[in-house]
Protein backbone atom coordinates (compact mmCIF):
# COMPACT_ATOMS: atom_id res chain seq x y z
CA UNK A 1 0.00 0.00 0.00
CA UNK A 2 3.18 2.11 0.94
CA UNK A 3 4.32 2.06 -2.73
CA UNK A 4 0.83 3.25 -4.38
CA UNK A 5 0.42 6.06 -1.44
CA UNK A 6 3.58 7.19 -2.69
CA UNK A 7 2.54 7.29 -6.44
CA UNK A 8 -0.36 9.37 -5.42
CA UNK A 9 1.36 11.90 -3.13
CA UNK A 10 3.71 12.23 -6.55
CA UNK A 11 0.74 12.86 -8.91
CA UNK A 12 -1.34 14.83 -6.92
CA UNK A 13 1.88 17.25 -6.55
CA UNK A 14 2.55 16.67 -10.15
CA UNK A 15 -0.70 17.74 -11.02
CA UNK A 16 -0.97 20.62 -8.40
CA UNK A 17 2.68 22.17 -7.79
CA UNK A 18 4.58 20.91 -10.51
CA UNK A 19 6.23 22.49 -13.55
CA UNK A 20 3.24 21.11 -15.84
CA UNK A 21 0.37 21.69 -13.65
CA UNK A 22 -0.48 24.87 -15.57
CA UNK A 23 -0.07 23.67 -19.34
CA UNK A 24 -1.67 20.32 -17.98
CA UNK A 25 -4.89 22.42 -16.57
CA UNK A 26 -5.15 24.64 -19.65
CA UNK A 27 -4.90 21.73 -22.00
CA UNK A 28 -7.95 20.21 -19.85
CA UNK A 29 -10.04 23.60 -20.04
CA UNK A 30 -9.54 23.89 -23.25
CA UNK A 31 -10.14 20.05 -24.23
CA UNK A 32 -13.53 20.30 -22.11
CA UNK A 33 -14.61 23.35 -23.94
CA UNK A 34 -13.66 21.57 -27.29
CA UNK A 35 -16.27 19.04 -25.82
CA UNK A 36 -19.14 20.52 -25.11
CA UNK A 37 -18.60 24.28 -27.89
CA UNK A 38 -21.62 23.24 -29.17
CA UNK A 39 -23.82 23.44 -26.26
CA UNK A 40 -22.02 26.66 -24.96
CA UNK A 41 -22.81 28.55 -28.32
CA UNK A 42 -26.16 27.66 -28.11
CA UNK A 43 -26.25 29.47 -24.45
CA UNK A 44 -24.41 32.28 -25.40
CA UNK A 45 -26.76 32.82 -28.52
CA UNK A 46 -29.77 32.76 -26.11
CA UNK A 47 -28.12 34.93 -23.40
CA UNK A 48 -27.43 37.65 -26.09
CA UNK A 49 -31.49 37.00 -27.61
CA UNK A 50 -30.85 35.87 -30.31
CA UNK A 51 -33.92 32.91 -30.27
CA UNK A 52 -33.98 32.86 -34.49
CA UNK A 53 -33.10 28.74 -34.23
CA UNK A 54 -32.47 29.04 -38.21
CA UNK A 55 -29.09 31.67 -37.56
CA UNK A 56 -28.56 29.60 -34.47
CA UNK A 57 -27.36 26.85 -36.33
CA UNK A 58 -25.91 28.95 -39.46
CA UNK A 59 -23.66 30.21 -36.54
CA UNK A 60 -22.68 26.98 -34.87
CA UNK A 61 -22.31 25.61 -39.02
CA UNK A 62 -20.12 28.49 -39.70
CA UNK A 63 -18.04 28.59 -36.14
CA UNK A 64 -17.68 25.18 -35.76
CA UNK A 65 -14.62 24.04 -37.83
CA UNK A 66 -12.49 27.52 -36.53
CA UNK A 67 -13.68 26.95 -32.54
CA UNK A 68 -12.35 23.29 -33.33
CA UNK A 69 -8.65 24.49 -34.26
CA UNK A 70 -8.72 27.38 -31.97
CA UNK A 71 -9.33 25.14 -28.97
CA UNK A 72 -6.84 22.33 -30.37
CA UNK A 73 -4.09 25.28 -30.75
CA UNK A 74 -4.45 26.75 -27.03
CA UNK A 75 -4.72 23.51 -25.62
CA UNK A 76 -1.10 22.58 -27.19
CA UNK A 77 0.24 25.87 -26.80
CA UNK A 78 1.35 25.47 -23.41
CA UNK A 79 2.69 22.55 -23.73
CA UNK A 80 4.59 24.18 -27.46
CA UNK A 81 6.01 27.33 -24.94
CA UNK A 82 7.86 24.31 -22.56
CA UNK A 83 10.10 23.75 -25.23
CA UNK A 84 13.21 25.61 -25.93
CA UNK A 85 15.51 26.81 -28.64
CA UNK A 86 14.67 28.18 -31.91
CA UNK A 87 12.14 25.57 -33.35
CA UNK A 88 10.27 25.90 -29.62
CA UNK A 89 10.46 30.09 -30.34
CA UNK A 90 9.17 29.77 -34.09
CA UNK A 91 6.65 26.87 -33.27
CA UNK A 92 5.23 29.00 -30.49
CA UNK A 93 5.26 32.42 -32.40
CA UNK A 94 3.36 30.58 -35.51
CA UNK A 95 0.71 29.01 -33.26
CA UNK A 96 0.14 32.04 -31.19
CA UNK A 97 -0.28 34.25 -34.39
CA UNK A 98 -2.79 31.38 -35.85
CA UNK A 99 -4.65 31.23 -32.45
CA UNK A 100 -5.35 35.02 -32.21
CA UNK A 101 -6.02 35.35 -35.53
CA UNK A 102 -8.79 32.59 -35.71
CA UNK A 103 -10.30 34.43 -32.20
CA UNK A 104 -10.35 37.21 -34.25
CA UNK A 105 -11.98 35.36 -37.19
CA UNK A 106 -14.77 33.95 -34.84
CA UNK A 107 -15.59 37.98 -33.09
CA UNK A 108 -15.60 39.31 -37.12
CA UNK A 109 -17.81 35.82 -38.38
CA UNK A 110 -19.82 36.72 -35.01
CA UNK A 111 -20.27 40.30 -35.50
CA UNK A 112 -21.33 39.54 -39.48
CA UNK A 113 -23.99 37.45 -38.05
CA UNK A 114 -25.36 38.84 -35.33
CA UNK A 115 -24.87 42.89 -36.66
CA UNK A 116 -25.73 42.58 -40.18
CA UNK A 117 -27.55 39.46 -40.93
CA UNK A 118 -29.74 39.22 -37.90
CA UNK A 119 -30.46 42.65 -36.31
CA UNK A 120 -29.93 44.99 -39.99
CA UNK A 121 -31.84 42.08 -41.76
CA UNK A 122 -34.37 40.20 -39.81
CA UNK A 123 -34.86 43.14 -36.52
CA UNK A 124 -34.42 46.58 -38.60
CA UNK A 125 -35.12 44.82 -42.12
CA UNK A 126 -32.13 46.57 -43.59
CA UNK A 127 -30.78 45.55 -46.73
CA UNK A 128 -26.49 45.87 -46.91
CA UNK A 129 -25.50 45.79 -50.40
CA UNK A 130 -22.94 43.20 -51.26
CA UNK A 131 -20.42 44.80 -52.37
CA UNK A 132 -20.64 47.05 -49.41
CA UNK A 133 -20.81 44.00 -47.20
CA UNK A 134 -17.19 42.81 -49.05
CA UNK A 135 -15.59 45.82 -48.55
CA UNK A 136 -16.30 46.40 -44.89
CA UNK A 137 -15.33 42.66 -43.51
CA UNK A 138 -12.41 42.90 -46.10
CA UNK A 139 -10.78 45.77 -44.25
CA UNK A 140 -11.60 44.23 -41.14
CA UNK A 141 -9.19 41.21 -41.79
CA UNK A 142 -6.70 42.88 -43.61
CA UNK A 143 -6.33 45.34 -40.22
CA UNK A 144 -6.75 42.08 -38.46
CA UNK A 145 -3.96 40.45 -40.70
CA UNK A 146 -1.38 43.77 -40.44
CA UNK A 147 -2.01 43.91 -36.75
CA UNK A 148 -1.35 40.23 -35.58
CA UNK A 149 1.90 40.83 -38.45
CA UNK A 150 3.24 43.53 -35.89
CA UNK A 151 2.61 42.93 -32.77
CA UNK A 152 3.40 38.71 -32.46
CA UNK A 153 5.31 38.15 -36.00
CA UNK A 154 7.28 41.64 -34.98
CA UNK A 155 7.37 42.38 -39.14
CA UNK A 156 7.11 46.61 -39.81
CA UNK A 157 4.19 46.62 -41.34
CA UNK A 158 4.51 50.60 -41.84
CA UNK A 159 6.04 49.80 -45.32
CA UNK A 160 2.71 47.69 -46.48
CA UNK A 161 0.83 50.29 -45.30
CA UNK A 162 2.58 53.69 -47.52
CA UNK A 163 1.85 50.95 -50.52
CA UNK A 164 -1.51 50.19 -49.82
CA UNK A 165 -2.31 54.28 -49.07
CA UNK A 166 -0.56 55.15 -52.21
CA UNK A 167 -2.55 52.45 -54.06
CA UNK A 168 -5.77 53.05 -52.12
CA UNK A 169 -5.79 56.20 -53.49
CA UNK A 170 -4.71 55.60 -57.34
CA UNK A 171 -7.95 52.66 -56.79
CA UNK A 172 -10.01 55.46 -55.28
CA UNK A 173 -9.65 57.94 -57.85
CA UNK A 174 -10.29 55.53 -60.40
CA UNK A 175 -13.37 54.02 -59.00
CA UNK A 176 -14.97 57.36 -57.91
CA UNK A 177 -18.59 57.35 -59.30
CA UNK A 178 -18.57 53.60 -58.66
CA UNK A 179 -17.72 54.45 -54.69
CA UNK A 180 -20.59 57.38 -55.14
CA UNK A 181 -22.58 54.44 -56.59
CA UNK A 182 -22.39 52.08 -53.66
CA UNK A 183 -22.86 54.89 -51.25
CA UNK A 184 -25.74 55.89 -52.42
CA UNK A 185 -27.08 52.60 -52.69
CA UNK A 186 -26.10 51.98 -49.06
CA UNK A 187 -28.36 54.89 -48.25
CA UNK A 188 -30.93 54.06 -49.94
CA UNK A 189 -30.82 50.52 -48.35
CA UNK A 190 -30.48 52.12 -44.65
CA UNK A 191 -33.14 54.57 -44.94
CA UNK A 192 -35.65 52.32 -46.54
CA UNK A 193 -37.35 55.41 -48.71
CA UNK A 194 -37.51 53.10 -52.09
CA UNK A 195 -37.89 49.43 -51.72
CA UNK A 196 -38.34 46.99 -54.80
CA UNK A 197 -41.84 47.08 -55.36
CA UNK A 198 -42.91 50.47 -54.87
CA UNK A 199 -43.80 52.99 -57.98
CA UNK A 200 -41.64 56.07 -58.15
CA UNK A 201 -42.46 59.26 -60.63
CA UNK A 202 -39.14 60.67 -61.04
CA UNK A 203 -37.22 63.17 -63.78
CA UNK A 204 -34.29 62.36 -65.89
CA UNK A 205 -31.22 64.63 -66.40
CA UNK A 206 -32.97 65.33 -70.23
CA UNK A 207 -36.22 66.06 -68.42
CA UNK A 208 -38.31 63.54 -69.46
CA UNK A 209 -40.41 61.85 -66.68
CA UNK A 210 -40.13 58.45 -65.85
CA UNK A 211 -43.07 56.41 -63.98
CA UNK A 212 -42.48 53.39 -63.34
CA UNK A 213 -41.62 50.05 -60.32
CA UNK A 214 -38.83 49.82 -58.55
CA UNK A 215 -38.10 45.92 -59.38
CA UNK A 216 -34.14 45.31 -57.93
CA UNK A 217 -32.16 47.89 -55.98
CA UNK A 218 -28.25 46.89 -56.41
CA UNK A 219 -24.65 47.82 -54.75
CA UNK A 220 -24.25 50.33 -57.89
CA UNK A 221 -27.32 50.91 -59.38
CA UNK A 222 -31.10 50.54 -59.75
CA UNK A 223 -33.56 48.85 -62.48
CA UNK A 224 -37.10 50.11 -62.85
CA UNK A 225 -39.76 48.38 -64.54
CA UNK A 226 -41.53 51.34 -66.85
CA UNK A 227 -45.29 51.04 -67.67
CA UNK A 228 -43.96 50.08 -71.60
CA UNK A 229 -42.12 46.67 -70.05
CA UNK A 230 -38.90 48.23 -70.50
CA UNK A 231 -36.25 48.03 -68.06
CA UNK A 232 -34.54 51.35 -67.02
CA UNK A 233 -31.13 51.18 -65.01
CA UNK A 234 -30.22 54.01 -63.23
CA UNK A 235 -27.35 54.77 -61.27
CA UNK A 236 -27.92 55.10 -57.67
CA UNK A 237 -26.42 58.41 -57.16
CA UNK A 238 -28.12 60.07 -59.97
CA UNK A 239 -31.00 58.13 -58.37
CA UNK A 240 -30.81 60.05 -55.24
CA UNK A 241 -29.90 63.38 -56.98
CA UNK A 242 -33.63 63.94 -58.93
CA UNK A 243 -37.03 65.02 -57.31
CA UNK A 244 -38.15 61.88 -56.56
CA UNK A 245 -41.92 60.89 -55.68
CA UNK A 246 -42.79 57.13 -53.81
CA UNK A 247 -46.20 56.34 -55.09
CA UNK A 248 -46.49 53.11 -52.73
CA UNK A 249 -45.42 54.78 -49.81
CA UNK A 250 -47.06 55.55 -47.10
CA UNK A 251 -49.76 54.12 -48.83
CA UNK A 252 -50.47 53.59 -52.08
CA UNK A 253 -53.38 55.53 -52.71
CA UNK A 254 -52.51 58.48 -54.23
CA UNK A 255 -54.13 61.42 -55.85
CA UNK A 256 -54.27 61.99 -60.93
CA UNK A 257 -55.17 65.39 -62.20
CA UNK A 258 -56.76 65.77 -65.44
CA UNK A 259 -57.32 68.64 -67.43
CA UNK A 260 -60.64 68.81 -69.59
CA UNK A 261 -61.25 71.96 -71.71
CA UNK A 262 -65.75 72.20 -72.65
CA UNK A 263 -67.20 74.75 -74.32
CA UNK A 264 -69.18 77.53 -72.13
CA UNK A 265 -72.44 76.44 -73.71
CA UNK A 266 -73.56 75.10 -70.21
CA UNK A 267 -72.78 76.97 -66.50
CA UNK A 268 -69.86 75.64 -64.83
CA UNK A 269 -72.09 74.13 -61.63
CA UNK A 270 -73.85 71.41 -64.17
CA UNK A 271 -70.76 70.64 -65.99
CA UNK A 272 -69.07 69.68 -62.29
CA UNK A 273 -72.55 67.85 -61.66
CA UNK A 274 -71.86 65.91 -64.46
CA UNK A 275 -68.50 64.96 -64.62
CA UNK A 276 -68.72 63.96 -60.48
CA UNK A 277 -70.93 61.40 -61.94
CA UNK A 278 -68.62 60.67 -64.74
CA UNK A 279 -65.99 59.96 -61.91
CA UNK A 280 -68.26 57.77 -59.79
CA UNK A 281 -69.18 55.38 -62.35
CA UNK A 282 -65.35 54.06 -62.53
CA UNK A 283 -65.07 51.76 -60.24
CA UNK A 284 -60.94 51.71 -60.03
CA UNK A 285 -61.36 55.00 -59.03
CA UNK A 286 -60.99 55.09 -54.51
CA UNK A 287 -63.95 56.46 -52.36
CA UNK A 288 -61.97 57.25 -49.83
CA UNK A 289 -60.87 60.89 -50.88
CA UNK A 290 -63.46 61.48 -52.87
CA UNK A 291 -62.90 63.13 -56.33
CA UNK A 292 -63.17 66.69 -57.10
CA UNK A 293 -64.11 68.83 -59.81
CA UNK A 294 -63.53 72.62 -60.28
CA UNK A 295 -63.57 75.09 -63.03
CA UNK A 296 -59.43 76.44 -63.38
CA UNK A 297 -58.79 78.74 -66.71
CA UNK A 298 -61.54 80.45 -68.52
CA UNK A 299 -60.67 80.66 -72.59
CA UNK A 300 -63.03 83.07 -74.52
CA UNK A 301 -64.94 80.15 -75.66
CA UNK A 302 -64.45 77.40 -73.27
CA UNK A 303 -63.96 76.80 -69.73
CA UNK A 304 -60.73 74.34 -68.40
CA UNK A 305 -62.31 71.77 -65.53
CA UNK A 306 -59.65 70.11 -63.20
CA UNK A 307 -60.64 67.00 -62.40
CA UNK A 308 -58.69 64.81 -59.78
CA UNK A 309 -59.17 61.73 -58.43
CA UNK A 310 -57.85 58.55 -56.27
CA UNK A 311 -56.40 55.21 -57.32
CA UNK A 312 -53.94 52.69 -55.79
CA UNK A 313 -53.96 51.07 -59.15
CA UNK A 314 -50.51 53.26 -60.79
CA UNK A 315 -50.18 50.90 -63.32
CA UNK A 316 -53.47 51.08 -65.08
CA UNK A 317 -53.44 55.24 -64.53
CA UNK A 318 -54.03 55.74 -68.77
CA UNK A 319 -56.35 52.94 -69.03
CA UNK A 320 -58.41 54.59 -65.79
CA UNK A 321 -58.04 58.12 -67.42
CA UNK A 322 -59.22 56.50 -70.77
CA UNK A 323 -62.59 55.12 -68.79
CA UNK A 324 -62.95 58.82 -66.87
CA UNK A 325 -62.87 60.12 -70.64
CA UNK A 326 -65.14 57.70 -72.11
CA UNK A 327 -68.13 58.49 -69.10
CA UNK A 328 -67.21 62.07 -68.88
CA UNK A 329 -68.05 62.16 -72.57
CA UNK A 330 -71.30 60.32 -72.40
CA UNK A 331 -72.46 62.76 -69.31
CA UNK A 332 -71.57 65.78 -71.27
CA UNK A 333 -73.05 64.71 -74.25
CA UNK A 334 -76.58 64.46 -71.78
CA UNK A 335 -76.23 68.41 -70.73
CA UNK A 336 -75.74 69.82 -74.24
CA UNK A 337 -71.99 70.51 -73.40
CA UNK A 338 -70.88 68.83 -76.52
CA UNK A 339 -72.38 68.02 -79.29
CA UNK A 340 -72.69 64.38 -80.17
CA UNK A 341 -71.86 62.34 -83.80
Amino acid sequence: MEPNADLWQHLVYLAVRGPMAVPLWAAVLWLILLLTRKGVLKITWHWLGVKDETLVKELSVRLDVPLQILLVLLAALPFIRLMGGEVGQTLDKAAFFCATFLVLHVLIQSLDLLVVRWYLGKVKATSVSPAFHFLLFGILYVSALLLLMDVVLNIDVLPLLATSTIATAVLGLALQDTLKNIFAGLTISMEKSFRPGDWVMFKMDGGAEVLGEISEIGWRSIKICTNARNYLMVPNAQFLSQQLINLSFPNSVHAVALELPVTKVVSPSIVCKALLKALDSVNEIADDPKPSVRAGKFGSDEVVYRVQYFSDKVAEKDRINGLILDSAWQELVQIGAIAAK
